[in-house]
């Protein structure tokens, strides 16, 4: 333990007299972490652990009921070439040691300041148990008698064979998925309709079980005791959970490692497994059914929960083990409460739990990454629960409210008002902190922050036409290609359909025949040449008809501009029937910006003037281009000007369903409209996608992310 610059604590006397010792059945172990040498404390009733440096322990060891703590420390400084804790190391020390039901010592129940500090963990625990609605464990029973049993049955599973048979088994159920992947993603979007939810929770808690079940086996196989079995409450849903911490006993990593992956293992063989299953099983059969489930939430279980080390399952506690790292988490959050401590109070109080800089990276990677992910975290799940349950969803806010910012807020301002350290500087940290609020308030509530939309958009060509076949027949030629210049009347493509053709050619002969027809009427029979009329211009007007839709093979620009077609949809020899559309001929001199706003944007859009709008482009990001004449539709509309705008197509705006050339949006928007003051130096692409920039008067960022934070609870739940 590094060494204060103050050996003596004034607690000492409280302490100094005792005669304290390990519980007997304490089992200590040596271990190397990161090249380091720790001793591990464990406590088999309890399952509790506790690690030691060698120091720590060098003084731990000496303790004893036939001698006093002051005569233990009386030893070390007789022998000043033995390493050794300071005397306030050795009361903080001795209280986790208590805190952790690892002590035994004279007077049980009276002493001195230890009492209070194990009651203060009690408290904390239980306060932890409170606020953590989201995972509440309840024991049962204990399971490891039943897998003593088990484990000689199943070991093999851990040898190569069993390696072979998982591997064959997982990659043949992931073929048999890509195989069914668009049957499996029709499927997958009802797996939360009210008539799969049972399928759904009996899936997931099978696996779960078979989850745990993974753990415990793999724990026992390798020598681990497993205590406890029981139930744990994740987001209030009961879930099967087996308690295998004593795995940290094993002295190989690998073992150590393998505990840990043993739930994933399990899931992906239930994938692979129940692949096989769902592909063979009939529609509508009950195997079929659990079998998709069990699947489904068995992948996602392991790949998106289980195997991620930003949570404490089992890829943090992989992780931990291979950084050898312990208790990876707490220890990231002390490195950064150290940090924060020294840089915004200019003084710490705390001795940083890193004793390497490769650990100190590796501790604040982690500390951040994890934060971030768990506010997200939290996030999403808040959500989740609100939209079933209000009133658990407000309870859930509340209790991580008080858990995440009044406790840490109460225990900071006790931390500055009574810590002894701070003595002689109370006054310099309680200014430096008070000036650090204030900053921070002033830069969050006082100072107007730019502000600004972006509303995604398409690029528009003023006078656009868009082109059409005016008959149906295979493509024999191209004889434009995408991006060209075309003038009026140039041919663009040509199609080809022998039927109109010869159709073509019968008219004219059956027109003919009509004609010699009716100059023989003329010299013979006179009475039939106003029938013999009428079927001429009858026959005419079929060949005239006749003649235009062959014409009409021929596609050809109705205006000069820039021929925009979709080339690459319209291979040589395929067929298109009449009205297909071909693609656009823009006219380059005039261009504009279409945009649509949400309801919540207009309301920011309808409040001010559009002075300063902007526009970038999909691809050239780094280039604004501005936009003259910006005007917002007064109406709200659901048909988006493009397809591009759509998720179907990777834009921005949620959709149900196409609509002609349009894409109706979930939820109604307002268009907002603005031109090009000239042509930029970019490539001008009819319909191609960017974002319109609206600049709008500054504000406090509190004050938008209050109002963004209102929009969103009106949006979602209709408040």
């Amino acid at each position: 333990m590094d060494q204060p610059n103050r050996l003596v604590s004034p607690s000492w006397y409280k302490i100094a007299d005792m005669r304290v010792a390990l519980h007997p059945w304490v089992k200590v172990r040596r271990e190397m972490f990161r090249d380091e040498l720790w001793y591990i404390l464990s406590d088999p009733f309890n399952n509790q652990f506790f690690r030691l440096p060698p120091d720590g322990y060098a003084f731990v060891s000496r303790l004893g009921m036939e001698r006093t703590i002051q005569q233990v420390w009386n030893y070390f400084e007789e022998n000043p070439q033995t390493s050794a804790p300071t005397q306030e190391e050795v009361i903080r020390l001795l209280a986790h040691l208590h805190g952790a039901s690892l002590l035994r010592y004279e007077g049980e129940g009276n002493l001195p300041g230890m009492d209070e500090r194990r009651k203060l963990r009690m408290q904390k625990n239980n306060l932890a148990r409170l606020l953590s609605l989201a995972a509440i464990r309840i024991p049962l029973f204990d399971p490891d008698r039943m897998l003593q049993w088990i484990v000689p049955w199943l070991g093999w599973l851990v040898s190569p064979w069993g390696w072979f048979l998982w591997l064959l088994v997982v990659m043949s159920g992931a073929k048999q998925v890509l195989d069914h992947m668009g049957e499996l993603a029709v499927k997958s979007e009802g797996m939360l309709a009210p008539d799969n939810l049972p399928w759904l929770y009996l899936a997931f808690f099978l696996v779960k079980f078979l989850h745990e079940f993974g753990h415990g086996l793999l724990c026992r196989h390798y020598g681990g005791e497993v205590k406890r079995a029981g139930i744990m409450l994740v987001v209030f849903i009961p879930m099967p959970y087996v308690d295998a911490t004593s795995s940290w006993l094993l002295a190989n990593r690998q073992q150590r490692i393998m505990v840990a992956l043993g739930g994933i293992l399990v899931e992906l063989f239930l994938a692979g497994m129940c692949g096989h299953l769902w592909s063979m099983a009939g529609e509508g059969t009950v195997l079929r059914s659990l079998s998709f489930n069990v699947m489904l939430t068995s992948s996602l279980s392991a790949i998106l929960f289980n195997a991620n080390p930003l949570v404490r399952f089992d890829g943090y506690y992989i992780l931990s083990d291979l950084l050898g790292i312990p208790n990876l988490a707490s220890r990231s959050w002390q490195q950064l409460a150290h940090y924060l401590e020294k840089i915004f109070l200019g003084k710490t109080t705390s001795t940083p739990p890193a004793s390497q800089i490769r650990e100190t990276v590796w501790l604040l990677l982690y500390g951040l990454s994890s934060g971030v992910y768990r506010l997200l975290l939290f996030f999403w799940m808040f959500t989740f629960v609100v939209d079933q349950y209000l009133i658990l969803g407000g309870l859930m806010a509340l209790s991580v409210a008080v858990g995440w910012g009044g406790i840490p807020l109460w225990r900071l301002l006790r931390h500055l008002a009574f810590n002894p350290k701070l003595t002689t500087d109370r006054g310099k940290v309680w200014g430096r902190l008070v000036m650090t609020v204030m900053a921070t308030t002033l830069i969050l509530a006082v100072i107007p922050m730019p502000h600004r939309l972006q509303l995604p958009g398409v690029l528009k060509s003023e006078t656009a036409l868009e082109v059409f076949t005016d008959s149906s027949g295979f493509v024999q030629q191209r004889m434009v290609s995408s991006g060209q210049p075309v003038d009026e009347g140039q041919a663009i493509m040509r199609l080809g359909n022998r039927e109109m053709e010869l159709a073509v050619q019968v008219e004219e002969a059956q027109l003919e025949k009509l004609t010699a027809m009716e100059m023989r009427a003329r010299h013979e029979q006179v009475a039939d040449l106003q029938p013999l009329h009428h079927q001429i211009e009858a026959s005419q007007a079929r060949l005239k008809e006749s003649r235009r839709r062959v014409a009409g093979l021929t596609v050809t620009a109705r205006q000069g501009g820039i021929w925009s077609g979709m080339d690459e949809s319209f291979p040589v020899g395929r067929w298109l029937p009449v009205g297909s559309r071909l693609g656009t001929i823009i006219a380059p001199d005039r261009w504009s910006f279409m945009a649509v706003a949400n309801q919540n944007d207009a309301a920011d859009l309808f409040d001010h003037d559009l002075d300063k709008v902007e526009v970038r482009l999909l691809g050239q990001t780094d280039q604004v281009f501005p936009l003259l004449q910006v005007e917002m539709n007064q109406h709200d509309q659901r048909t988006l000007p493009s397809t591009a705008l759509g998720w179907n197509k990777g834009g921005e705006v949620a959709v149900t369903q196409v609509e002609g050339i349009g894409v109706v949006a979930l939820e109604s928007f307002f268009l907002v409209h603005g031109v090009l003051p000239s042509r930029p130096p970019v490539a001008m692409i009819h319909g191609r996608a960017g974002h319109m920039i609206i600049h709008l008067p500054s504000r406090p960022l509190l004050n938008q992310w209050l109002e963004q934070g209102r929009q969103f609870v009106q949006k979602r739940y209709r408040l």
